[in-house]
């Protein structure tokens, strides 16, 4: 683990407007809603948090890699983990939003990405990518230590979620004979649950918000649906049903809906359903693809990435489909838009 202050480590904020503001607007608590998202700008890649009223931005972390992604916040909205890929590495850094600090969380051979923060904020799960185990889901607690990894005879796994009272993981695998599957299992890597098992492909299960189910993306229908089963294995079910692909479901924060990307009308667009599979409601209908929905933490609001203004930039759209608003001007890249808790 190595930590280092920006400032110290002479990374400078690009946008100093949040400067005047202090801590009323980045601190701990903070008046209105604010994303953080990736931008690409003259070959290099930054986290930029942005006040989505007003408008102002702070560049959180700038200068430190080539490769920047997977920006997760702490359930309490001080941190930010994120991957930074830097010569032939790949590791797991945390950004202290508050205190301005900077800390190298993972720091070995394995390529690190996809960090989920615990629901108590006190360790990060994350996939590991080594020549000799492949794909692996660790664990490392968010002040820093020696990872743990599952178990040999499990040491094939990505995309780790955490159950909302913080006791089980569940992930994906591809195990032997390219066979799919979808487990659950506990935090300290003793009990390990197969919920799916099938030769089609089946990915980045996640969590009810009450615990109670899961939903995934799956190609057990020869075409790419959304399905939902019970945290016990029970009550297998096709939410979307359709000949067009649906794919990258995102929970409400509330548990009432379901958001998703589908090229059912020939093109990315984002769509809502409710967690039986009903209430379909198409949010948007541009021309250009539109991608990864991000639920607002009060259910209201979703943030999306969109090609539609000719490069890749955060957009905001209410729940209802109303009040589509673009918030970044960037010819370069933005995008990876999460919402601060």
């Amino acid at each position: 683990m190595r930590r280092m202050t920006l400032r110290a480590a002479g990374v400078a904020f690009m946008l100093s407007a949040g400067l005047l503001f202090g801590a009323r607007w980045w601190g701990a608590t903070f008046p209105s809603a604010q994303i953080a998202y990736i931008t690409a700008e003259a070959g290099q890649r930054a986290i930029v948090l942005l006040d989505v009223e007003r408008g102002i931005t702070r560049v959180l972390v700038s200068g430190l890699a080539l490769v920047q992604e997977f920006p997760a916040w702490s359930p309490d909205g001080t941190r930010l983990a994120f991957r930074a890929a830097r010569a032939s590495n790949s590791d797991i850094y945390v950004y202290d939003v508050v205190n301005d600090d900077l800390q190298r969380l993972t720091d070995w051979a394995a390529l690190d990405f996809e960090p989920a923060w615990s629901p108590d904020g006190r360790a990060i799960a994350f996939t590991a990518y080594e020549y000799a185990y492949g794909y692996r889901v660790c664990i490392i607690a968010a002040a820093g230590g020696q990872p743990r990894c599952l178990p040999e005879g499990l040491t094939d796994g990505s995309t780790p979620a955490w159950s909302p009272d913080g006791r089980a993981i569940s992930y994906w695998s591809v195990g032997a004979l390219r066979r799919y599957s979808i487990h659950i299992i506990s935090a300290d890597f003793s009990q390990n649950q197969t919920l799916t098992s099938d030769d089609y492909g089946s990915y980045q299960p996640l969590w009810s918000p009450d615990g109670t189910q899961l939903v995934f993306q799956t190609d057990r229908d020869l075409d790419r649906e959304i399905y939902r089963v019970n945290a016990d294995g029970s009550d297998l079910r096709n939410l979307t049903q359709h000949d067009g692909s649906d794919f990258a479901p995102m929970w409400s924060p509330d548990g009432r809906a379901i958001a998703f990307q589908t090229e059912r009308q020939g093109n990315y667009d984002l769509y809502i359903m409710d967690r039986e599979g009903g209430g379909l409601r198409q949010l948007t209908a541009d021309p250009a693809p539109d991608y990864f929905p991000m639920w607002s933490p009060d259910s209201a609001r979703l943030a999306f990435v969109s090609l539609r203004d000719g490069s890749a930039e955060v957009y905001i759209i209410n729940a209802d489909g109303s009040g589509l608003r673009r918030l970044t001007y960037n010819p370069a890249f933005d995008g990876f838009a999460v919402w601060r808790p």
